[in-house]
């Protein structure tokens, strides 16, 4: 994945609709197919090694859907499966066609991701398709060798994407079996016995059901309403945790290669601090590594790669980085271990019973000498030892510190402290149809992150053409200047950028003279009919605190100055002013963004039905009007005269 974001982020504003924003549960008939049946059939070995046989039955409920589910797609990794059989038959009433072998396929995959991957794809070619076709698969697979000898682990549920009226589970294992319920009550039976050397584990559906919202602006879910069920050979970590431990303390206990050993000396000679050195080893890293996945095998999927292999190579994954880091740490006196976490834009709920799949990234945990712990992610293209990142913050992490002790330590939860961006600009209209605007723009803390190191990705004359293009907006750009600025540091810092720009811009005029628009603050939320929302409602990845001015020069505003409205409440700040400033008007919003998402029960309380009538009230869409203390002269964009010459940085938009 990309790491490296753009630094506009900060202003973008969300608008405000004309009308009401419905939200419910969709209707079976508006989806594209509908699942008859899905019997899943698993044979658990002793040690965690499973035979997988899957039978899946299709309806074709729309015309349109022929093209897209008529062909069957699948993949698995052939390093640790293998594909036994596949069939697949279309039925027509009470005509049965099975697909023919020359029209099954099986072949490599592709990744668009930097790595290497063993994973093969599956085609199937259906005949005869037509709306109310049943499109009908059986699949059985070895899974002949596992990340985790002697566990198995997976999560059982309804397809939510397409109602599913016939959904069966059958497991039977060597190990015991664990599981827990979770999702919408009333939909699974579960039944479970022990018999001729085996543990078994049935899952019936006694429901039809149907879980894609729709009209649903922002929606998100912090705890997943679909019916599952959570699968474990082990009721705590130890197993998953001991494999994980021996894999990483292994390559770590190996001697460290000269190039790192050279890097950690000059490190410990010219930086003292925990913080400045970590941030100046991930420096390095990132200097002289470059990101490379491995997912050919299961091994090379649990465990890195030898330290001496990492270094020759230049690449690496996470589980890489993380290990090389941890070493170096070691080196340089800390207490660091690599830890597994879920790395997203929202924080996950930990599965409710040891899964594999729990996690899918690894970081440093690392102790400085006063106990503080740092939670390190190597793998960014910027170093932030200092801050905490977005996309591993509070969520539950598995460090891997002793064999016999599993650790499940949270990362703390992301703050506004120090956190902020800012954007400052003071309008001075020439005539009606130019503008000259002198503006400064500040990255502070977390908000810095997409912007360090941006001259590494692209050039000097780009970056500065992105600052001209937000303060102009979708103006022609007649003239620019910018102080100077160097984004060469890979290590996150406050950035501050200033400048001037000329541009053509067409006012908003009125009766009483001009009109200065103000864009709604969360607009969508606004106008949600909470009656029929489903879900919660996501608010931001990271909790921010954003503020903008414009001082419109030799102007004035009618009524009574200043004019303030503030909103406080447990999810977002937000407050506007509207003043006077000699012969100038100034105009303010702050925002401060607390929480990442609102739950559909806080829908129903006082203090959310209260603060979304005070954003209604006072922070919708609206124009602050105003005059100039000159009438402006009426030049339109045939007349302008554009820049030219040497210092113009002349952009067409």
């Amino acid at each position: 994945m990309s790491h490296h974001r753009t630094f506009l982020r900060a202003f973008c504003v969300l608008s405000l609709t004309s009308s009401p924003l419905f939200a419910e549960w969709d209707k079976p008939e508006n989806s594209p197919i509908a699942i008859k049946s899905l019997i899943q059939n698993i044979t658990i070995d002793s040690d965690g090694s499973f035979t997988s046989e899957e039978v899946v039955t299709r309806e074709i409920l729309q015309a349109g859907a022929k093209d897209q589910f008529g062909t069957f797609n699948d993949s698995f990794n052939s390093a640790s499966a293998n594909l036994i059989s596949l069939q697949a038959w279309t039925i027509n009433g009470n005509k049965t066609i099975e697909v023919p072998k020359k029209n099954i396929e099986v072949n490599t995959a592709s990744n668009d991701e930097p790595g290497f991957d063993r994973r093969k794809k599956i085609v199937a070619a259906f005949p005869s398709v037509e709306v109310h076709s049943l499109l009908k698969t059986k699949a059985v697979y070895r899974y002949h060798t596992v990340p985790v000898p002697g566990h198995y682990s997976r999560t059982f549920s309804l397809p939510s994407a397409f109602p599913v009226s016939g959904y069966e589970a059958h497991i039977k294992s060597r190990l015991p079996l664990n599981f827990q319920a979770d999702g919408l009550p009333g939909y699974l039976q579960i039944t479970s016995q022990q018999s001729g050397g085996y543990y078994h584990l049935d899952i019936k559906q006694v429901k039809p059901g149907y879980f894609d919202v729709v009209r649903e602006p922002r929606s998100y879910f912090y705890k997943s309403p679909t019916p599952s069920v959570a699968v474990s050979t082990d009721k705590d970590w130890a197993v998953i945790n001991g494999k994980m431990v021996k894999n990483f303390e292994s390559v770590l206990s190996e001697p460290m290669p000269k190039l790192v050993a050279d890097e950690v000396s000059r490190i410990k000679n010219q930086h003292k601090t925990l913080v400045d050195q970590a941030n100046a080893f991930t420096n390095f890293l990132a200097e002289t590594h470059r990101y490379m996945g491995d997912w050919r095998t299961v091994k090379g999927g649990y465990q890195p790669r030898h330290l001496a292999e990492i270094v020759s190579s230049r690449f690496g994954d996470c589980k890489d980085f993380a290990t090389i880091t941890a070493k170096a740490l070691r080196a340089l006196g800390y207490e660091a271990h690599v830890a597994a976490v879920y790395r997203s834009s929202m924080p996950p709920s930990l599965p409710a019973l040891p899964a594999v799949n729990a996690f899918d990234h690894v970081v440093v945990r690392v102790t400085d000498k006063d106990g503080k712990i740092l939670w390190i992610d190597p793998t960014n293209p910027n170093s932030f030892a200092h801050g905490q990142r977005e996309d591993i913050a509070e969520r539950t992490s598995l460090v891997f510190i002793d064999q016999t002790k599993p650790l499940l330590d949270t990362i703390p939860g992301l703050t506004t402290e120090g956190e902020s961006s800012g954007k400052s600009v003071v309008i001075t209209n020439e005539n009606i149809s130019t503008a000259k605007v002198n503006f400064l723009v500040s990255f502070n803390g977390r908000a810095a992150q997409g912007i360090t190191g941006a001259e590494l990705h692209t050039t000097h004359d780009n970056i500065a053409d992105q600052i001209v293009s937000m303060v102009a907006k979708q103006g022609k750009v007649l003239s620019s200047q910018i102080s100077p600025f160097d984004l060469k540091s890979r290590t996150v810092s406050d950035q501050t950028l200033a400048g001037e720009v000329r541009y053509l811009q067409s006012l908003d005029q009125n009766s009483y003279g001009y009109g200065l628009p103000l864009p709604a603050f969360q607009g969508d939320l606004q106008t949600l009919d909470i009656e029929k929302r489903v879900s919660d409602y996501y608010l931001t990845s990271s909790p921010y605190r954003n503020t903008e001015e414009t001082t419109i020069k030799q102007a004035t505003a009618p009524g009574d100055l200043p004019l303030q409205r503030q909103l406080t409440s447990k999810w977002f700040d937000v407050s506007r002013t509207i003043e006077q400033r000699g012969s100038d008007l100034y105009v303010s919003q702050k925002i401060t963004m607390k929480k990442r998402y609102i739950l559909r029960s806080e829908m129903e309380t006082e203090e959310f039905l209260s603060m979304r009538q005070a954003l209604r009230r006072d922070f919708g869409k609206f124009s602050v009007i105003y005059t100039t203390t000159d009438p402006l002269a009426e030049v339109y964009p045939d007349d302008a005269v554009t820049c030219s010459g040497e210092g113009c940085a002349a952009l067409a938009h």
